[in-house]
């Protein structure tokens, strides 16, 4: 009886925790595979994004970060559509963001990328000066992962711990 009842317990225990896990971090974790299928079944989606704002050369990013603003009053932002906001992180860049808006509010698959798929950041440059476009979906402390566009090819970057080519300049990431 008392077996029964220890099995049934921590059966209950892993359930909640798997549940809150979901809860917690708004997705449920995704495998490499699982990222990749999410690109490979949306490319058209990935592709309009990079078409739009590919030629933005300096760092921006796109989230539902709804993080106090005031704590970074040296970044730029703009509300987009559903709760997304556009970051313009360069003092030097803030005269772009009128340019960087208009596409990225017309643009409507970043609502896709973000709402529908739950990518948690779309972003440029993010961990070094190349001209990449990253889709995080998930993170967590000292961890990304996702899909990168890199036009010109990969340069070393440290923080970038696993790579795997997709298919042309489209590639699955892992960083720390």
């Amino acid at each position: 009886m008392k077996i029964k009842i220890l099995i049934e317990a921590s059966l209950i225990i892993i359930i909640a925790l798997t549940g809150c896990r979901d809860i917690l971090f708004g997705d449920k974790f995704r495998t490499e595979e699982e990222i990749i299928s999410i690109f490979k079944d949306n490319k058209d989606v990935f592709v309009d994004i990079v078409n739009d704002l590919s030629e933005f050369k300096f760092h921006w990013s796109i989230d539902t970060d709804s993080s106090d603003r005031s704590a970074r009053p040296d970044w730029k932002y703009a509300d987009l559509n559903n709760g997304i906001q556009l970051v313009v992180l360069e003092k030097e860049n803030f005269d772009e963001l009128p340019s960087i808006y208009i596409k990225a509010k017309k643009n409507r698959s970043i609502n896709s990328v973000i709402i529908e798929h739950k990518f948690k950041i779309i972003t440029s440059d993010h961990y070094m000066d190349t001209d990449c476009i990253y889709f995080v979906k998930q993170t967590s402390i000292g961890y990304d992962a996702g899909i990168m566009y890199c036009p010109g090819g990969i340069t070393e970057d440290p923080y970038i711990t696993k790579m795997v080519p997709i298919e042309d300049s489209w590639y699955y990431y892992e960083a720390k």
